[in-house]
Parts: C-alpha cells; structure tokens; sequence
C-alpha cells in the first residue's frame, strides 16, 4: 500500500471493482476506472479492505478537484440563464421560483454567483 500515490490508488481500486466496460478497459489497455466511480464502488463496499479505503481516501481530492471544477461550469451556466430571462423580462419573483427562492433570494444568488465567477477569472 502507498498512501498518496494517486495513481495506485486507481489501479488498486480499478483492480478490485471495476466491471463492464471499465473492466474491460482496465484488462486490455490498463487504464483505470473514473476517480469518482473508484471512490464510490470502495465507499459502498461494506467488506471494503483496509487498503481499498485507503485507496479512496487518496483518491478523493482528484473527485473534489473535479466537482469544484464542474460547480464553477455551472455557476456560469446559471448566472447566464439568469440574466438572459431577466433580459427578457421575466419579473425577479419568478426567477425566484424557478429556484426554489424569494424573488430577493435570486437576486443574492445572482450577486454571488457574479462574484464567484468574477474572482476565479482574475
């Protein structure tokens, strides 16, 4: 077992659980099974070994890594379709409910996402 080796974690966990298409990857061209899918087959194992969930503690900080990057796509995409429908002219209350907020609660998710997306471009 190598803690922290990110890319024996993959082969280890890609090793033990990888099935379908991914096993056939990992069988023929050795190429390992997704972060994200390696880390949950070894999360829900409850006969999980010792060194398999170590192999998905390592690999967590690639799937965080990845899902930051994917929640700041759709930071964008959201800001995008709230100013097109205020464009418009759809009224705030709607847009709130659109997302499950108060008319002022959209506006507050809209001034974040704006600044989130501001400080992650400079």
């Amino acid at each position: 077992m190598r803690p922290g080796d990110r890319l024996w974690a993959a082969e280890y966990l890609s090793d033990r659980y990888a099935a379908g298409d991914h096993r056939a990857a990992w069988q023929r061209h050795l190429q390992p099974m997704p972060a994200r899918e390696a880390l949950a087959a070894a999360a829900a194992d409850p006969c999980a070994t010792p060194a398999a969930r170590m192999a998905a503690l390592t690999l967590t900080p690639v799937v965080r890594a990845d899902l930051e990057k994917e929640l700041a796509a759709l930071d964008g995409r959201e800001l995008d379709l709230i100013t097109a429908v205020r464009a418009d002219g759809v009224a705030r209350s709607r847009v709130g409910a659109a997302l499950c907020l108060t008319k002022q609660g959209a506006c507050q998710r809209a001034d974040r996402l704006a600044g989130r997306i501001a400080s992650t471009t400079c």
